[in-house]
């Protein structure tokens, strides 16, 4: 949030510095119920003022938040009581909850608001913020693309949902969490099960891991059972898949709630069964040359809907009731005629059609799926969900295009629908990402970068020793967690093996990428659960300068977080992201299991420079071997 402000604010005020006036940021109080954010605490409001710009609080703003109006003014920051003297002249408004339209009508034309909106359910809000001519950047709208991290609000809020929801738990059950034996005899665990394992959940398994709770999770996808074992909880698995949302083995006893149900109810499911195995039987024995005319031939079935409408028209008490029975018979009388009258035309159809060879049409076959294979292939797997969705749009036109060929309405007007809706979702998908769709799918086509001609040259390996013992004679040592760090779970062993250079003298350092792993501050839980010192651990911003006079980087089991990609190639999927500077250290150590891309689908052409060397093997298996090494050298 504080690089998205700077980036906001650049460009003002090298405008404002030009033109010698002094660009004004205003502060706003929140006002919602129970709400205790602010909208900036007086550290970055500090670095934002270094920049030149003028801040001012609204009075009490920090309050809920439990920061002073005192400690804005130590910032740079002044206040003010009146709102209307505080946003009359403000270039940028800042708020957390979306502001009120009297707030807005106070603003300066012309300025810029950021703040959560929820545009979709306030259409007077934003009406107000249109007629007045306020920039505004709504932070729930912003998609979650590489580029954007900088900009994230919603999964860094939901992290720490994730994080208070156990502790507010543990303030109601009124029990401690871990297991604790006395003289006077033992309390049990406390097990917690944690429903759904987005990053709010896996937040929370963390949290409840640390304070000493048998943890389990569920989701129902299967996907995640690894990232749950990766925080040290155990992964449900209740036998749902999400692909289906079918049971694959059957409910136990206990799990069964039998309820009454009515009479109605049973009778009218029997019919829906029976009818639908009756379609099924007769569908099934029709030839599937026959399967088009058949589909708009069984239109003239649905005409019992003419015996219902007719019922309720007959029936109706009201003048409402009686016009809806109406509409029922009429449209019900159509459906009947037209199904006939579109079967005669797709059976003349057929009558007059020259059947097509075997040779033709498996040539065909074989031409569309050479196509689609070689138009596939060189997309990178970051832009594969808007590839699928344009392939959707064209099985929609190529129904449409049936419907046509066979006159068919029915086909003419599904396939139209999806192939126009499947269209715009594919042209909204690729401006999210910001960028065109024939980038999306022709950049790779001859494309220089290195994302396209792969590795280049061969990955250099050396053994853990080798590794270990450089590092054990380095002055200065930077570790950069990943994933495959969590997975492994040998962050206990990391920690032994830094324990062990820092008692020889190694300058030791932690360097945590804002989304390494697979939620927000998935690396602080693991270091933390290793005992792993604060003052050890640094963010990208505070560590990226010191790459460049570091002996070693050790990176382990992290990928997309160190590939220069993100800075130099403009085509890569992930350009725009930001990274730690690993490939500025002298020499690179890289501990991964296999030679494989990352989590984007991109190879990281870190790993085929001259001063980076490949440790394979499981993160657990070579950091115990290091661990052997660096202890066989003697020393502290």
């Amino acid at each position: 949030m504080t690089t998205f402000l700077i980036h906001i604010i650049a460009a003002p005020l090298r405008a404002s510095l030009e033109q010698t006036v002094t660009l004004k940021i205003a502060i706003l109080k929140e006002t919602a119920t129970d709400e205790r954010r602010v909208a900036m605490i007086p550290s970055v409001a500090q670095r934002i003022a270094k920049l030149g710009a003028s801040l001012v609080l609204e009075q009490g703003g920090g309050a809920a938040a439990t920061y002073t109006d005192a400690a804005y003014t130590q910032a740079g920051v002044a206040t003010e009581a009146d709102p209307q003297k505080l946003l009359e002249d403000a270039d940028i408004v800042l708020a957390v909850q979306p502001p009120c339209v009297e707030t807005v009508k106070k603003m300066k034309a012309g300025s810029l608001l950021v703040s959560f909106i929820y545009a979709k359910t306030q259409p007077d809000l934003v009406k107000a913020l249109r007629d007045s001519k306020i920039t505004t950047f709504a932070m729930e709208l912003i998609p979650r693309i590489s580029r954007a991290q900088a900009m994230d609000a919603l999964s860094s809020q939901a992290a720490l949902a994730g994080y208070y929801a156990p502790l507010l738990g543990c303030v109601h059950m009124q029990k401690i969490l871990p297991m604790m034996t006395t003289a006077v005899g033992s309390l049990r665990a406390a097990r917690v099960l944690v429903m759904g394992l987005g990053v709010a959940g896996l937040q929370a398994l963390a949290t409840a891991h640390r304070l000493g709770a048998v943890c389990e999770g569920y989701d129902v996808r299967p996907e995640t059972k690894e990232e749950a074992e990766s925080v040290g909880a155990r992964f449900v698995d209740t036998g749902v898949d999400a692909r289906g949302a079918v049971y694959r083995k059957p409910a136990s006893g206990e799990s069964i709630m039998i309820t009454a149900t009515s009479m109605t109810f049973i009778i009218a499911l029997y019919i829906f069964m029976l009818a639908a195995f009756t379609g099924y039987v007769v569908i099934s024995r029709v030839p599937s040359i026959l399967h088009t005319p058949l589909m708009s031939g069984s239109n003239f079935i649905h005409g019992i809907v003419v015996v219902g409408a007719l019922d309720a028209l007959f029936n109706a008490t009201s003048i409402p009731g009686q016009i809806i029975g109406f509409i029922g018979v009429f449209l019900g009388a159509g459906n009947v005629m037209g199904g006939y009258v579109v079967t005669d035309r797709a059976l003349t159809v057929m009558q007059y059609s020259t059947p097509m060879g075997e040779l033709p049409r498996d040539l065909f076959f074989l031409m569309a799926l050479l196509f689609g294979v070689c138009m596939t292939l060189p997309i990178g797997g970051a832009d594969m969900p808007v590839v699928i969705s344009l392939y959707n749009a064209f099985t929609g036109l190529a129904v449409g295009l049936e419907g046509y060929v066979m006159n068919n309405p029915a086909l003419m007007i599904a396939g139209m629908v999806v192939g126009s809706a499947g269209t715009l979702l594919t042209v909204l998908m690729a401006k999210a990402m910001n960028r065109s769709l024939t980038n999306v799918l022709f950049s790779n086509f001859g494309d220089s970068s290195s994302s396209a001609k792969g590795p280049q040259g061969e990955m250099q390996s050396v053994d853990p020793s080798d590794a270990a013992t450089t590092m054990r004679y380095a002055s200065s040592v930077i570790i950069i967690p990943g994933y495959g760090l969590a997975v492994a779970q040998a962050q206990q062993k990391l920690y032994e093996f830094v324990k062990i250079l820092v008692a020889d003298g190694v300058d030791v350092k932690f360097a945590i990428h804002p989304v390494a792993g697979r939620m927000p501050g998935h690396m602080n839980v693991l270091l933390a659960e290793a005992g792993v010192p604060y003052d050890m651990i640094y963010d990208m911003d505070d560590i990226n300068d010191s790459f460049a006079t570091t002996d070693v980087a050790l990176v382990i089991g992290a990928n997309d977080v160190v590939n220069p990609e993100a800075l130099t190639d403009k085509s890569s999927p992930i350009y725009g992201m930001p990274i730690l500077n690993a490939y500025k250290a002298h020499q690179v150590f890289v501990i991964k299991r296999g030679t494989g891309v990352g989590y984007s689908g991109v190879q990281n052409p870190l790993f085929f420079q001259k001063n980076c060397t490949m440790v394979f093997g499981d993160a657990q298996a070579v950091l115990s071997k290091m661990v052997e090494a660096v202890k066989s050298l003697g020393g502290s």
